[in-house]
């Protein structure tokens, strides 16, 4: 007796424009499959909401919001928009997109593919073009779930961001209380609250997954923020993906350019150094032109208490000299000025050093 070929289950009946019709993904209310269109003349994705199936109707608000955002965005790191299309007849809203050829990351992850360092790096900076882009648009335009599966990798290597499904734009607040995938999703998205930091943090997580070779979500952690000490070797790419996924969105690297500045910098010295760099740090690090005995390196070394001093010691001789007209006072004072910073400079570096 010849075995009955396997059928796929509830495959969603389509326009008669769509032949040959492949399930790609199946979600909570919409269904993703790939079909030839003929009016297009080419292969294309297609997700499909069945609006009598919906049992929130924000479930449609996102799929709109989805379609209208994939719209106006023109970048070769993200699916082109190709049409919308709404079948009364059977209750159906199709968003029509480009087909991504290729493999997704979750399926890399899955078969036990492991990547070099340069090949991360270059993923990292692939995508960080992408998120270049949609976080510059006005509003920023904010992902919410980048992971694995939601990354293609086209067989010439480039990277592709996929499913904008849970997309919104910054500062603008949705009504939902999270969107994202635990493992990946920034701690702030619990709260409904999302930046392009939140983007940076599930964009670490997933190349930190890829490196370790299990999902995000099964990482060790040392409170709330994995430990990549435990699964990455030392490295410039561990040392930045750390900083991306610092629990505190005030600590975290919260733009493309200063995850790219991070990079430019290259590895720190230790892993001490690597903890204690934060991004209002790297804002205010001395310039490597400004050597140690330059007045603007002196005058950085200083503490805020000590600055301060300075200046009221400063107004103070300019006032006694003006009252008193000895002039030759006011001489001997002003000298004697970067003898006192000079001193207050190496006394707190020397402490410095001995608390270290």
């Amino acid at each position: 007796m010849a075995a009955v070929p396997p059928t796929v289950p509830d495959l969603p009946a389509l326009p008669e424009r769509f032949t040959e019709v492949e399930l790609l993904g199946r979600g909570a209310q919409a269904i993703t499959v790939a079909a030839h269109d003929t009016a297009l003349e080419r292969w294309v994705a297609i997700k499909v909401l069945d609006l009598g199936r919906i049992s929130d109707w924000k479930v449609h608000e996102r799929f709109e919001r989805e379609r209208a955002v994939l719209e106006s965005l023109r970048h070769p790191g993200i699916p082109a928009y190709l049409g919308h299309l709404r079948d009364e007849e059977r209750g159906q809203s199709l968003l029509v997109l480009e087909l991504v050829e290729g493999r997704t990351l979750a399926e890399d992850l899955a078969s036990g593919r492991r990547r070099s360092e340069a090949e991360l790096l270059e993923l990292l900076m692939q995508l960080l073009d992408v998120l270049e882009y949609l976080h510059g648009l006005h509003p920023p335009v904010i992902h919410r779930d980048i992971k694995p599966g939601n990354v293609i990798v086209r067989p010439d290597g480039r990277a592709v961001l996929v499913d904008f499904g849970g997309v919104t734009k910054a500062f603008r607040p949705t009504g939902e209380s999270s969107v994202g995938t635990f493992g990946y999703m920034a701690p702030e998205q619990l709260h409904g609250r999302s930046t392009p930091a939140s983007d940076l943090h599930a964009l670490a997580a997933t190349l930190a997954a890829l490196a370790a070779g299990e999902d995000a979500d099964a990482l060790p952690r040392k409170g709330l923020e994995v430990d990549l000490g435990a699964v990455m070797a030392p490295g410039r790419l561990r040392t930045v993906l750390q900083a991306m996924l610092r629990a505190d969105p005030d600590q975290r690297l919260g733009s493309v350019a200063e995850v790219r500045a991070r990079l430019a910098r290259g590895e720190p010295q230790s892993d001490r150094e690597s903890l204690a760099l934060e991004p209002s740090q790297a804002r205010t690090m001395r310039p490597a032109n400004e050597g140690p005995g330059s007045v603007a390196a002196v005058w950085q070394g200083l503490t805020q208490r000590q600055r301060i001093g300075m200046l009221a010691y400063f107004w103070v001789s300019i006032g006694l000299c003006v009252v008193t007209r000895a002039f030759i006072l006011l001489v001997l004072l002003l000298v004697s000025i970067p003898v006192l910073v000079g001193t207050l400079y190496w006394f707190g570096r020397d402490r410095k050093t001995d608390e270290e």
